[in-house]
């Protein structure tokens, strides 16, 4: 085979990590559960979910949603469930037929009101329950404490708000359109709204509410027609509506595409702070958030954020921090694969700078993880709720994120590959190593692997020594693994040394021993173009590994362990590992968020490196290593 081979000793004190890299606010809390993610089993053998959230003044966190076919509210404490509400922090209600919550809030005692649909045979009506502190059902509500309403066809809650005197608004849709009922404390409907305690027939799909102190609310989210535009209105304390937003139809803004309000937030001056999709056509929506006055004007002192993190946003809901700092929990889809996103912005809207990476952090936590909202509790780290896939099943998915005085790294997680194809998992800043790989190949006792990559969405590439590209996946991934086209074959020449995919798993490059890149397509989409300042080792076969940063650019790193920056990538902080005139290197990943990676050694080591004058991430953990015995063959990590 052809690949040069030359005589070295390697001392294991290169294998130490240095210290992490500055703070990283709003990247995944490594020392949460797995990763920064706890996978919560609420019902056995049954799928769950949590698609609402909110946070008590205690710092308590609620969600609500589904656990098979009974609706599930939960309450977290410090990251974990909370024993001391209903059964083990959960509480089930049961109903004939299905119930799913869709909305929560928290009451004044510290309790909870949750809403959502019970469906019964054809029938589907709005389902209410209020539960006191411990979780127990309110018999001040409504006698048992819960309510059903049918408000008209098939209807459903989407969001619910309470007032100080434990009176709430649920909102939803019906048969006839948008509705807004006005319970009193004791469940029965308020008169002096609107008469009988309903407003119905409102010209919106709502998805999201948010009540001013005098008792009137503002109802969002977007026109009938499709596409969609935002409309957001505001209903008086009597149930009618107030045209001193936006007309009697309220506030209408179209974004040039499919557009969508899905959260609200009041300030404390009386401006309402909106999070959405739009500017595409539907299914490609990008994150906005603006905020608009009392009057329905645009605010100018908040800049209008938009921005675009896959092909397709969509804003699951958003806190107002006591600084004034907003935070919006984000959906970002790229074909069957969603990230979890961060944004957070001043109060003048601006990104800012000091959380994740200008302002937002992404986060890989599986092809079908999602996120319901977020929130930060008192002890500042950001905590959001939804679903990850466990197996067959979504379950209920915590994620928790670093807070401002962190000094970790982003937590990263790879897989170092062997030279018979063997897939070996390793972690650093955090406790899991990826495992379960399927589709790989193994060629038992051959030496033909030469590179590992990971696609979005828990898929992955090995590139073999001539060039051949072979997909597997792992953890939630697709079933069938992502197959490739128009990428390099060198039949008996083994001179493939590396391979790389672009942040949109669209693609990538395969190497070769003298630094050459080769472009291929992933599913069928075009193939990336090479980027320009590629390092070329004239004919020597020098180069052992390629990564991609996550904007920009990205490293092929030699047989000594020199790293070569291209395509704008930054450079590389002095000190990292090297072994002048020895073949050793033998693969390259980066972090995360691109701040620094590791070198892989032929024995399996990862020596940690930083670039741009940062110190190297943290050592990383839990990776296979076969000291003497020189297999190691390429290192991916997680984007």
């Amino acid at each position: 085979m052809f690949q040069s081979v030359l005589v070295v000793v390697v001392t294991m004190t290169g294998l130490v990590g240095a210290s992490s890299a500055g703070a990283w606010p709003g990247d995944p809390d490594g020392s949460y559960s797995a990763c920064g993610v706890k996978a919560i089993d609420a019902l056995a053998d049954m799928p769950s979910a949590v698609r609402a959230m909110a946070a008590t003044a205690d710092g308590k966190v609620l969600g609500a949603g589904y656990a098979g076919n009974r609706g599930l509210v939960l309450r977290f404490r410090a990251g974990s469930p909370d024993a001391t509400f209903g059964n083990g922090g959960k509480v089930m209600p049961s109903y004939t037929g299905t119930a799913r919550f869709y909305a929560v809030a928290v009451t004044p005692s510290g309790g909870a009101v949750a809403a959502g649909r019970r469906t019964t045979g054809a029938a589907a009506d709005t389902a209410i329950v209020r539960l006191r502190a411990n979780g127990t059902p309110d018999p001040t509500f409504s006698g048992d404490g819960r309510l059903n309403l049918d408000v008209g066809g098939t209807d459903d809650a989407r969001a619910v708000a309470v007032f100080d005197d434990n009176s709430m608004v649920v909102a939803g849709n019906a048969s006839s359109g948008g509705y807004v009922e006005r319970l009193t404390p004791n469940g029965t409907p308020d008169s002096a709204f609107d008469g009988d305690g309903r407003r119905t027939a409102l010209p919106l799909r709502v998805r999201a509410v948010a009540t001013r102190a005098d008792g009137s609310v503002y109802v969002g989210g977007s026109t009938a027609a499709d596409p969609a535009d935002w409309r957001i209105i505001r209903l008086a304390a009597d149930g009618s509506v107030d045209t001193g937003f936006g007309g009697a139809n309220g506030l209408t803004v179209d974004l040039g595409g499919h557009d969508v309000v899905t959260a609200l937030a009041m300030t404390p001056d009386g401006k309402l702070i909106v999070a959405g999709f739009g500017k595409g056509a539907s299914g490609h929506g990008q994150t906005v958030v603006r905020r608009y006055n009392a009057d329905g004007t645009r605010d100018t002192a908040f800049a209008s954020y938009r921005d675009a993190f896959g092909v397709n946003d969509v804003p699951a809901g958003l806190t107002r921090r006591a600084d004034g700092s907003v935070v919006v929990a984000v959906n970002s889809k790229v074909g069957s694969d969603n990230d979890i996103v961060l944004v957070r912005l001043g109060d003048d809207g601006t990104p800012d700078d000091g959380f994740g990476v200008g302002g937002v952090s992404i986060s890989d936590a599986g092809r079908r993880s999602t996120v319901a909202g977020v929130v930060v509790p008192t002890d500042g780290r950001p905590f959001a709720l939804g679903s990850v896939r466990r197996g067959t099943r979504d379950v209920v998915g915590a994620f928790r994120f670093q807070d401002d005085a962190s000094t970790l790294g982003v937590p990263t997680r790879g897989v170092v590959l062997d030279g018979f194809g063997g897939l070996h998992g390793w972690s650093a800043g955090c406790n899991s190593q990826p495992s379960g790989f399927v589709g790989a190949p193994y060629w038992s006792g051959q030496d033909l692997t030469r590179g590992v990559a990971i696609l979005p969405g828990s898929a992955g590439v090995v590139v073999d020594a001539y060039g051949g590209l072979h997909g597997f996946t792992f953890a939630d991934g697709p079933a069938a693994p992502p197959k490739f086209t128009g990428g390099p074959y060198w039949l008996g020449w083994d001179i493939a040394r590396g391979v790389a995919v672009v942040p949109e798993g669209t693609g990538g490059f395969v190497l070769d021993g003298f630094g050459g890149l080769h472009p291929f397509s992933v599913g069928g989409a075009p193939a990336p173009a090479v980027p320009a300042g590629v390092v070329s080792f004239g004919g020597l076969d020098l180069a052992r590994g390629i990564a991609l940063m996550p904007d920009r650019g990205g490293y092929v790193v030699d047989a000594t362990g020199g790293i070569h920056p291209f395509g704008g990538a930054p450079a590389v902080t002095p000190g990292g590992p090297s072994w002048p005139g020895q073949d050793v290197a033998r693969g390259i990943a980066l972090a995360a968020d691109g701040n620094g990676g590791w070198i892989l050694d032929k024995f399996g080591g990862l020596h940690p490196f930083g670039t741009a004058g940062d110190d190297p991430p943290a050592a990383a953990v839990g990776g296979a290593y076969w000291p003497g015995f020189a297999i190691a063959r390429g290192v991916g990590a997680l984007p």
